[in-house]
């Protein structure tokens, strides 16, 4: 028997709000102020330090367009 083969993980939160934020054009202090939350919580959500709430991701999700259970968590 051969070893497992892993599949390709697709982003998560951190990596898609990282890339939503820089493709915006958005420093971390200026989306902090926009979803009313610190920018240590934004570093902490693109660092994958802590997850953000399922509240937090719906206003991620709408700031940028999308409805929230189109952002994987």
């Amino acid at each position: 028997m051969g070893l497992p083969v892993s599949m390709p993980r697709s982003p998560g939160f951190p990596q898609i709000l990282t890339k939503l934020r820089k493709e915006a054009n958005l420093s971390q202090h200026t989306l902090a102020l926009e979803l009313e939350t610190s920018p240590n919580c934004i570093s902490n959500w693109e660092r994958g330090v802590v997850s953000p709430s399922l509240y937090n991701v719906e206003k991620v999700a709408t700031y940028f367009g999308y409805k929230w259970g189109l952002i994987k968590i």
